[in-house]
Parts: structure tokens; sequence; C-alpha cells
């Protein structure tokens, strides 16, 4: 091989070899955020917005939620019957039960504090 050729090649070993040093370096660093912290913190602090929060689920799962709910199922049913696809007959009463529901599923998920044993 030609001199230009092993110049070329030694550059092109010492790219990977910086790529994989970074992807190691990368990965260490994650390993580490993921091992150190000794509690996960999910849905903590933030009572500032308690307030609005609550007034929002009162909304969704009260009276104008479930009017809501009613018009999506209604509009549903309504453009599958028009379209005559089963499809756009399911996105409207899944789209209101999904309304209804969803102040439960977000609590649900944002209140999990997890305790790593030591």
């Amino acid at each position: 091989m030609s001199p230009i050729g092993n110049t070329m090649m030694s550059e092109v070993s010492e790219v990977k070899s910086k790529r994989l040093i970074a992807a190691f370096v990368v990965a260490l660093i994650a390993t580490v955020l993921f091992v150190l912290p000794t509690t996960a913190f999910a849905g903590s602090g933030g009572t500032e917005f308690d307030p609005i929060w609550t007034m929002l689920e009162g909304w969704i799962k009260g009276t104008l939620g479930r009017v809501i709910a009613l018009i999506m199922i209604i509009v549903g049913v309504t453009f599958g019957i028009r379209q005559q696809n089963i499809m756009a007959f399911v996105m409207g009463p899944a789209a209101g039960i999904g309304l209804f529901y969803s102040p439960t599923i977000i609590s649900a998920m944002m209140t999990a504090g997890v305790v790593v044993a030591s």
C-alpha cells in the first residue's frame, strides 16, 4: 500500500476510536446518573398549580366534561354513519371516554414516588 493509503487508513481508524471513546463516556455518564439517585421524585412539588389542576379536573369530570364527552360521542357516531366507516364511529366514543378518564390517568402517572432500595 502507498504511504497515502496508510495515512488515510490511520485517520479513519483514529476517527473510529474517538467515536468509540465518546460513546463510552456518554454511556458511563448515563449509568452514573441512573445509579446515583436514591429516590425518584415524580410529581413532587409544584403545589402552586394545585388550584388550577383542581379547577380543570372539576370541569372535565363535572357537567362541562360530560357535555363535551357526549358531543364527541354524537359527532363520532354521526361521522361514522355518514362516512360508513367504523373507525370514525369508534373515535368519538373513544375520545369522550379518554377525556373523562384523563385526570385519573394523569394523576396516577404523576404521583409515583419510588424509593430505591439501598
